[in-house]
C-alpha cells in the first residue's frame, strides 16, 4: 500500500512539474488543441485553458501507461474482439514475424464513405493525426490538426510517403483499397528480428481498415506490427517498452478524434 501511494505522489508531481513548466511554453508558442464540436468543428492555434488541459492529460496518460506494463494486453487490444485480433488484415504479410503488435478499434456511427475522407489524409503536412497536437509538436512533429477533408489529400497511391516528423524517414503507402483500408510501411531491414548489434534496423507497418457493420456504422481498425533487431538501440527505438504505451496514449486519441470528425460532419 505504501508503494502504492508513492508511486501515486510521483506520477501526480511530474504530472505537475509538466503543467507547471511545459504548458505555459505551449500558450505562448500558441500550440493547437482539439476543441469540443459545435455547429462546426473547429481547430485552431489558441492559447485557452482547456487546451493546455488536453495536452497535460495526454502527458499524465503516457506517463500511466509507461508506468503500468502490467497492463499491456489491454492496451493493445483495446477496442479490438478477440476474433479482430487474429484475422488476417491487408499488410500482415509483410512483418510475418512481429516482435510485438497490436489492433485498436473503435466503433463509428457513420458509414464508410464518411469516414475514409478524414483517415486518408492523415500526415504530416497533410491532415494531421488528430491527437495531441501540443504534445507532438513538443517534439518538433510541427504538426496541424485540420477541422475539415482536403481535396488535395484525398488521393493516396502505392508509393506515397507518410511522414509522422519533418526529420524522421517517411512510411510508405504499400497497397489499399478505397473506402476499406490502406497499409503504411516503414524500415530499413526486412526480416529485422535478425540483425545484431545495435545498428537501428527495423521493419514496420500501420495499417487502417474499415469494417462496415450496416449502411450507418462503420469499425475502423488500426493494427501495428514491429520486427526489430538485437540490441538496446532498437529496444529502445522500436520495442514495446515505450512505444507501446506513447503509440496506444496517441492513437486512441486519433481514433476518438476520427470518430468524432465522421460522426459531427455527417450531421452536419
Amino acid at each position: 500500500m505504501r508503494k502504492s501511494v508513492i508511486a501515486v505522489i510521483v506520477l501526480l508531481t511530474i504530472i505537475g512539474l509538466y503543467a507547471g513548466l511545459v504548458s505555459p511554453w505551449l500558450v505562448s508558442a500558441g500550440f493547437q488543441s482539439d476543441k469540443p464540436f459545435g455547429n462546426k468543428y473547429e481547430s485552431k492555434s489558441c492559447c485557452s485553458v482547456p487546451s493546455v488541459y488536453a495536452n497535460v492529460i495526454g502527458a499524465g496518460s503516457i506517463i500511466f501507461n509507461i508506468a503500468t506494463p502490467w497492463l499491456r494486453d489491454w492496451r493493445t487490444s483495446w477496442g479490438a474482439s478477440p476474433e479482430e485480433i487474429k484475422r488476417y488484415l491487408p499488410g500482415d504479410e509483410l512483418v510475418p514475424e512481429p516482435n510485438w503488435s497490436y489492433t485498436h478499434a473503435i466503433i463509428i456511427n457513420a458509414p464508410q464513405t464518411a469516414v475514409w475522407p478524414w483517415i486518408v489524409q492523415i500526415g504530416q503536412k497533410r491532415a494531421g493525426f488528430y491527437s495531441y497536437q501540443g504534445l507532438e509538436n513538443l517534439l518538433g512533429c510541427q504538426i496541424t490538426n485540420v477541422d475539415r477533408t482536403i481535396n488535395k489529400f484525398q488521393f493516396m497511391r502505392p508509393t506515397d510517403k507518410i511522414y509522422l516528423h519533418p526529420q524522421a524517414p517517411p512510411l510508405t503507402v504499400r497497397s489499399m483499397r478505397r473506402y476499406y483500408w490502406f497499409v503504411l510501411h516503414g524500415g530499413n531491414l526486412v526480416g529485422a528480428t535478425q540483425a545484431t548489434g545495435n545498428e537501428i534496423t527495423a521493419n514496420l507497418t500501420w495499417t487502417f481498415y474499415l469494417q462496415k457493420i450496416d449502411n450507418t456504422t462503420t469499425k475502423l481498425i488500426t493494427r501495428g506490427r514491429y520486427a526489430y533487431g538485437q540490441g538496446l538501440v532498437n529496444s529502445l527505438s522500436y520495442g514495446p517498452c515505450l512505444i507501446e504505451p506513447i503509440a496506444f496514449v496517441m492513437e486512441r486519441k486519433m481514433l476518438e478524434g476520427i470518430k468524432r470528425r465522421a460522426e459531427t460532419s455527417r450531421r452536419n
